[in-house]
């Protein structure tokens, strides 16, 4: 995927013990690179959970705030859990 634009999609359930979720899928144009879930974690660190409410825009905003924006990533490893 070096060099290309990928779509990235990043899915939290927020839960204790072992009620929480992570998905993330990476699709390269319309196909999908991966797609991996995995169930039964604790994503609840703390006594609550706080949203970055300020990130969250709508595309049709007009006003000319919402601007694109670009993450160049390097050295990104992953690692698989075992």
């Amino acid at each position: 995927l070096q060099d290309r634009w990928i779509d990235v999609d990043f899915q939290i359930k927020i839960g204790n013990g072992s009620a929480g979720s992570l998905r993330w899928i990476l699709k390269n144009g319309s196909t999908t690179v991966l797609d991996k879930s995995r169930t039964g974690i604790d994503t609840f660190l703390a006594d609550r959970v706080r949203p970055k409410w300020g990130i969250y825009r709508s595309l049709g905003d007009t006003s000319g705030s919402l601007q694109d924006c670009y993450l160049q990533l390097s050295n990104l490893r992953g690692y698989q859990l075992v």
